[in-house]
């Protein structure tokens, strides 16, 4: 049996508005450290979105590289990790000549090849290929394949995995995993495929959450569905999206770990977690979830008078707090200020009764955290019609094509 620690979207470097999470970050960095020295999985996966951004801040970078030189346990464990859309692919390949030293091994491309390696304590990586890489370990009679997609889009794919007059991701990836496979995975052993993406069940309509910016092409070309995964898999570990969960109750192996933090109020009240995967041959994998305790809690509240905001503060201490309150014109500038030596980190949105009365209330207005969501009632509210399906197309394109937007 092998026992692999799943992990994605770290997002170092990460704010939300105004407020800096680094120090959250530092210290559910350390959880899942002692997590990894309590269970000493035998390999760590960090499927994608290491950082937030394509530049880092330095703070992030020095938290990242630490954070995985523990995880590696001074090169006795291997750790793979992926890039995500957040991600700059070439900073994440660049520094692989010298952590691969201590076992950690980066993939920035889709098609990147991790070379071989003998580690000396216990495992080594015994044959490689675009997007593939094989470990064996001493204590086991049987190979750990991984199939490895760092982050890609149409034009990568087209480009240098597949037939360019295909425009479609989903069938481009299928086809060059069932390759893989075919190729490497023919002899017994554990196969994994890692992968930062946006995967589903199929249906009608998709949408990701508030913070996860949206990879649809027009018609749902880039969603992957389960059974576009081979069928020889035995563990998906997936990042891109920040809940944790089975893309579908048939496909229990299909799992997103989900972000270590929230980073939206719209991931408030989800139980955080990393993935501990079990895994041995002709088996199912069994999956446990350990929770992460680290990190601040994010609250929405409506607040009926100042007051009324002032208690809830104090009875929800250091908790970051996206604030609506309900005032007769305007909020004094004296009651902001209370408000915010109450407790720094709230988002204060007055909300008169003017307001109230063309907007229905806050439940009507924008109460959706997906941003097409928001689109559409925004352009309603400044047009008086909805907007046309080649309008909306064109609005998913302008995000696909643009990550950090």
């Amino acid at each position: 049996m092998i026992r692999i620690l799943h992990t994605a979207d770290w997002h170092l470097g990460k704010k939300l508005e105004h407020i800096s999470r680094l120090a959250e970050q530092a210290e559910v960095m350390n959880e899942i450290c002692d997590i990894a020295g309590r269970e000493n999985p035998d390999l760590v996966i960090v499927a994608g979105d290491l950082y937030d951004q394509f530049n880092p801040p330095i703070e992030a970078q020095d938290l990242l590289y630490k954070t995985l030189k523990r995880l590696s346990a001074d090169g006795k464990r291997p750790v793979l990790a992926i890039a995500g859309n957040h991600d700059s692919p070439d900073r994440i390949a660049s520094v692989d000549p010298l952590a691969r030293y201590n076992g950690i091994f980066f993939s920035g491309y889709p098609y990147s090849q991790i070379p071989i390696t003998k580690s000396g304590k216990g495992w080594q990586i015994s044959k490689t290929g675009e997007g593939f890489v094989e470990f064996v370990w001493e204590k086991l009679d049987f190979p750990v394949r991984v199939l490895h997609t760092a982050f890609a889009n149409e034009f990568r794919l087209r480009k240098d995995l597949g037939n360019p007059d295909d425009n479609n991701m989903a069938k481009l990836l299928s086809n060059h995993w069932e390759n893989l496979v075919q190729t490497h995975c023919s002899d017994p052993g554990i196969q994994i495929l890692t992968a930062h993406l946006f995967a589903s069940q199929e249906r009608a309509s998709y949408e990701e959450g508030e913070g996860e910016r949206a990879t649809l092409a027009i018609g749902g070309a880039q969603v992957v569905f389960p059974d576009q995964f081979p069928d020889k898999i035995n563990y998906v570990a997936l990042g891109h999206l920040h809940r944790p969960h089975a893309i579908s109750s048939a496909t229990p192996h299909i799992h997103y770990s989900g972000s270590p933090l929230a980073y939206s109020f719209a991931e408030a009240g989800q139980q955080k977690c990393v993935n501990l995967v079990e895994l041995a041959p002709d088996q199912p994998a069994t999956i446990t979830r350990v929770n992460l305790e680290s990190g601040k809690k994010l609250l929405r509240y409506e607040a009926a008078s100042v007051a009324d905001a002032l208690e809830y503060l104090a009875n929800n201490p250091g908790a970051i707090v996206d604030l609506t309150i309900r005032v007769d014109q305007y909020l004094e500038p004296a009651d902001r200020r209370a408000l915010m030596n109450a407790n720094p980190l709230i988002f204060i949105r007055p909300l008169s009764q003017e307001m109230r009365n063309d907007h229905g209330g806050t439940e009507a207005r924008y109460n959706s955290g997906n941003i097409e969501d928001h689109f559409r009632q925004f352009f309603e509210e400044k047009t008086g019609q909805a907007p046309t399906e080649d309008l909306r197309n064109l609005f998913k394109e302008i995000l696909a094509a643009d990550p950090n937007l």
